[in-house]
């Protein structure tokens, strides 16, 4: 068990680069979906931007770990 609670920040670090992920793929939906629909974008490049951000810190946080 000792060894579960030794991984748990590494677990949390990897779920939230997935959800880091999920929204980035999310934000690229909706703006597929948008410009179907002839509209213009709902994320702009900062929004993706900061996404990026996030992933790095994280990845960089684990690497350290």
């Amino acid at each position: 068990m000792e060894k579960l609670n030794n991984l748990a920040p590494i677990f949390r670090q990897v779920a939230l680069l997935l959800a880091s992920y999920a929204r980035i793929e999310g934000m690229k939906a909706l703006n597929t979906h948008r410009r179907r629909q002839g509209y213009s974008d709902a994320y702009g490049e900062e929004e993706f931007n900061k996404e990026a951000d996030l992933v790095n810190e994280i990845a960089e946080k684990l690497a350290t770990m």
